[in-house]
């Protein structure tokens, strides 16, 4: 199933570029490509920066080998970042 983000554009996994989710709970959604789960309350701006927001209320994890590339910047207000169990995060 496809999901919008609050701009009406299509969510894709950061991780494979798939865009068919199923839903974990209220607020996650999961690739059914590459089961990468995808909290939907983060925001990814569309301005110049190109900047991923993890707003009040956001529990991102990366676990499980996941190798998660930001092209741009992360900014964390509030929300939480985990990374664990072989996950990494590349930003720039």
């Amino acid at each position: 199933m496809e999901y919008l983000n609050i701009n009406k554009q299509k969510i894709v996994c950061p991780q494979c570029g798939s865009n068919d989710f199923k839903a974990i709970d209220k607020s996650h959604i999961e690739c059914r490509h590459c089961a990468t789960q995808v909290d939907t309350t983060i925001i990814f701006t569309d301005d110049t920066n190109q900047n991923m927001k993890i707003n009040d209320g956001a529990d991102v994890e990366i676990t499980n080998n996941a190798k998660v590339k930001i092209k741009g910047g992360l900014e964390i207000k509030g929300g939480t970042l985990i990374i664990k169990d072989g996950g990494s995060l590349e930003i720039g």
